[in-house]
């Protein structure tokens, strides 16, 4: 499953639940990330109101040369 669709159904979930002031307290803010082999590595943002933001990530690598 790509992760913008796995978002989706989350940020689904979390506005239904913020309709009830009973599962309120149960929603929390989602960050999830992964790395495809074809778009890289992705962050996604899910607000408890519904809404998802994806972000491109950048990743530095770095070498420790031991003399």
């Amino acid at each position: 499953m790509p992760i913008n669709v796995l978002a989706d159904k989350i940020g689904e979930l979390s506005q239904l639940y913020t309709q009830h002031a009973y599962m309120r307290p149960l929603c929390v803010m989602t960050m999830l990330f992964s790395i495809d082999e074809e778009r890289g590595p992705q962050l996604f943002k899910i607000d408890p109101a519904g809404h998802f933001v994806g972000y491109k990530v950048n990743i530095h690598y770095y070498k420790l040369l031991l003399i």
